[in-house]
């Protein structure tokens, strides 16, 4: 897909009312040379601010982001998986790093905002309670769960993330925060058209606070990603300079009893809820323990001109600034009484376990990573030695050889392969002993560790736990197949697969390839539509359909159908936008009736001209038309114009509709402007908007009884830990569609992880009743662009010029 947008990016960076021309934590990327599968048309826009008590330079932001631009872009195959394998793969650094730390008190908590550009489109990953606000056409839409987005990164095993689409348009206007300043929120969602330059004064002048956000400028162009910079109040920190504050500010913390304390560092803005959480980090983060402030080291005194002033670093620590001449002054230091432990076991940092409580994820034993730096030490040590003892023959052995004292002599050749060649066999032998028993000690400690926590499911009651430990033990093994993939180790996977599949109601389905011989690659599937033997492909790039016949190796393409754009009988047909079957009869004998965007229909059939026929304008005349839908029984055609506001019926029989039109439902929704779809069923009408949400209204309607539309349909999600709402929160659809009767389902595409989820419709609400992936061991080139199932049960989707189907769905 290639890009139509640019996107201009001016951070804001105020620290204690200074502006800094950088950001630290900001990185744009365009794809590399070399990427995964799948990254090709991917430009990534990396938003990371770090707090704690740890100092951090901008080299070490700088490390960090690059490490995590990489794990993006060499996962193959779908963006959210690309973009779930980046933040995890930047969580477990940052969870092992405050492991490593925990004894000294010192933790980073991360908050992430991972955008991903492809073409029209953003795809963006928050981790943390991040804002973004998209502004368009005098309107704001705020994106912001802190329930599914979570804490921060850095806290736990697990990965929050919420993902979410904006659909872009030139002049659009973004902003990115990772904490939001007082007075922003209402700012923007009140905010009108203005200019890029207008709205950044206006923001900087409502708080004097600390700034750490980005102000994001949408512009035809060619995919490029500019970072600006405004002029620097201040130099830009030097790279190993531990940065100044960030506006991510921790939180003073609480005493049990109540009183505020001041601490030597500071907690982070993200805290942990648990009662008492096990591990001894997460108790420092919750407030229930507090870690006693290490002794100060003895100062000495300096001179006024080359004394520092305290500066508060990202995670609240002190770091003396080199410009300042004022002198120093001791931070107080305060010590909250720490619990006494109860008797009982305890675990790794001395935390009391609870029965039926997950183990926490520990990191490998301290025997086994001293018996590999022994080993690599020996090596060394070895290696050194013999490099003393070729040196002392180098000088020895000439003085027994014939010749000249005076005369330069050279080491005998055999000595000096030796020399080379035993260190090298040394080396070669550890790095052996190393790969066959390091990495089977490696799997197995790894392994050991997802069974133990496997077999932690019988004893969890909490749905919440239960997924905890199945997801653990998914973690370890993954950790265990960078050494070794065993059956054992795949068929634990398997089994913990299949619980968390259940636990989302996720049906498994073996997608297979459907057209014999493929597609050719400049194809762009947007719509498809089925029958009993045939599928029916719209593509895009060219404004026609492509048949497809069921045959012995799978959907054959026919050559000699013909149903595109073109001048007909009936009037001028552009391209087509929008494809349905004909189920029932109708006196033109067709099989497939297609829309252009100027309302012309197309009859298309096997054996037969496709015949053209123009609908009848509209009073308020055509903006753009999006989707049409005909109802079960064939007597009406919807029409959905998103631009102008409106959906128009058009009654017809047996499959024609020349009459002038109606609009739907005057009391229906009453902003249409981001609706994407539409769908009808015998007794409703569904409309599917860009944010996920869903508006019903009733087909029929009583006279002088006016419409009950349901907007937004509530969505009932029964799986555990989940509550009804207007949206699916780990789903944003694109198309929905009704089978044939008498199928009852709403089924409804995720694109992104290629999911059908399938509900049952009633009058104010939708019940999922489940959803349909491919085999867990399946890989796709990208994301789906269009799905649909055919009456005997087939069900299709497409990447792209690809199409997949699976035959005989439950």
């Amino acid at each position: 897909m290639t890009a139509s947008f640019d996107l201009n990016l001016l951070p804001f960076h105020r620290i204690k009312g200074q502006e800094w021309a950088s950001l630290p934590g900001l990185l744009t990327l365009t794809p590399p040379r070399r990427t995964a599968r799948g990254r090709e048309d991917d430009r990534l826009v990396i938003y990371l601010t770090l707090s704690g008590n740890t100092p951090l330079s901008v080299a070490e932001y700088k490390q960090t982001t690059a490490q995590l631009a990489q794990r993006f872009y060499q996962v193959p195959g779908s963006l959210t998986s690309a973009i779930r394998a980046a933040a995890e793969n930047l969580n477990q650094s940052l969870v092992e790093r405050n492991l490593r730390t925990t004894g000294k008190g010192q933790y980073i908590i991360g908050r992430l905002i991972l955008g991903v550009l492809r073409g029209t489109q953003l795809v963006f990953a928050q981790c943390g309670p991040t804002h973004v606000f998209h502004l368009r056409n005098g309107e704001t839409q705020q994106v912001h769960d802190p329930q599914i987005s979570g804490r921060g990164l850095g806290i736990g095993q697990t990965t929050p993330i919420y993902l979410s689409q904006l659909d872009l348009h030139s002049g659009d206007q973004l902003v990115l925060c990772a904490d939001l300043p007082t007075g922003w929120d209402a700012a923007l969602l009140g905010e009108r058209f203005v200019s890029p330059d207008a709205l950044r004064r206006k923001l900087l002048s409502i708080t004097g606070d600390d700034l750490n956000a980005i102000l994001v400028q949408v512009q035809a162009g060619k995919g490029n990603l500019n970072v600006l910079e405004t002029p620097p109040a201040v130099p830009a920190p030097m790279p190993n300079q531990p940065l100044p504050a960030s506006s991510v500010a921790p939180k003073p913390a609480v005493s049990p009893a109540g009183d505020a304390i001041a601490p030597a560092a500071p907690r982070p803005a993200s805290r942990v809820d648990s009662g008492r959480p096990a591990s001894r980090f997460s108790r420092l983060l919750s407030g229930v323990e507090v870690e006693a402030p290490e002794a100060a080291p003895e100062t000495t005194s300096t001179p006024a001109s080359a004394a520092a002033v305290p500066v508060r670093v990202p995670g609240g620590t002190v770091e003396p600034s080199a410009t300042s001449t004022i002198p120093a002054q001791p931070l107080p230091q305060a010590r909250s009484p720490i619990p006494a432990r109860p008797a009982g076991r305890t675990g790794r940092f001395g935390s009391v376990r609870r029965p039926g409580e997950l183990p926490e994820i520990q990191r490998p034993s301290a025997a086994r990573q001293g018996f590999f730096r022994g080993l690599v030490r020996l090596s060394q040590t070895i290696k050194t030695n013999l490099q003393k003892m070729t040196g002392g023959l180098k000088k020895f052995l000439p003085n027994l050889l014939p010749g000249n004292g005076e005369e330069e002599t050279g080491m005998p050749s055999g000595l000096g392969f030796l020399a080379i060649a035993i260190p090298v066999i040394i080396v070669t032998v550890a790095s052996l002993v190393y790969t066959r028993y390091g990495r089977l000690t490696q799997y197995e400690d790894n392994y050991n560790k997802a069974m133990a926590q496997a077999a932690q499911v019988s004893a969890q009651t909490s749905p919440t736990d239960v997924r905890r430990a199945w997801d653990s033990t998914i973690y370890y093994l993954d950790l265990a197949d960078k050494y070794q993939v065993t059956q054992a180790s795949t068929a634990l996977r398997q089994q913990a697969q299949s619980a968390l599949d259940n636990l989302d109601g996720i049906v498994r389905l073996d997608f297979q390839p459907a057209i014999v011989g493929g597609l050719d690659r400049t194809v762009q599937i947007t719509r498809m539509a089925a029958t009993g033997s045939d599928l029916y492909l719209l593509d895009s790039a060219r404004g026609s359909v492509i048949r497809a016949v069921l045959g012995s190796q799978g959907y054959e393409v026919d050559t000699a159908f013909v149903c595109g754009p073109g001048q007909y009988e009936g009037g001028l047909v552009g391209k087509l936008i929008d494809i349905e079957a004909l189920t029932v009869s109708n006196i033109y004998n067709a099989h497939l009736i297609a829309m252009d965007a100027g309302g012309a229909l197309l009859y298309c059939g096997f054996n037969m001209k496709p015949v053209a026929v123009l609908l009848s304008t509209p009073p308020l005349g055509w903006n753009k038309i999006a989707a049409f839908s005909i109802d079960t029984d064939g007597k009406n055609l919807y029409v959905l114009d998103p631009p102008g506001n409106a959906v128009w019926v058009y009654p017809g029989a047996l499959g024609e509709f020349k009459k002038l039109p109606t609009i739907f439902g005057e009391q229906g929704p009453t902003s249409l402007d981001t609706s994407v779809d539409v769908a009808i069923n015998s007794t409703d009408l569904y409309l599917l908007f860009a944010d996920g949400h869903v508006a019903s209204c009733p087909t029929a309607s009583i006279e002088g009884v006016p419409m009950r539309c349901s907007d937004p349909v509530t969505f009932k999600d029964n799986r555990p830990e989940r509550q009804p709402g207007p949206i699916i929160t780990d789903a944003i659809f694109n198309q929905m569609t009704f089978a044939a009767a008498p199928d009852q389902l709403l089924y409804m595409l995720e694109p992104l992880t290629r999911a059908i989820y399938y509900f049952y419709p009633r009058s104010d609400s939708l019940e999922l009743r489940g959803q349909f992936r491919a085999g867990i061991n399946q890989t796709f080139d990208s994301s789906a662009t269009v799905m649909t199932m055919s009456p005997d049960h087939s069900l299709f989707f497409s990447t792209g010029w690809q199409v997949y189907y699976a035959a005989s769905v439950p």
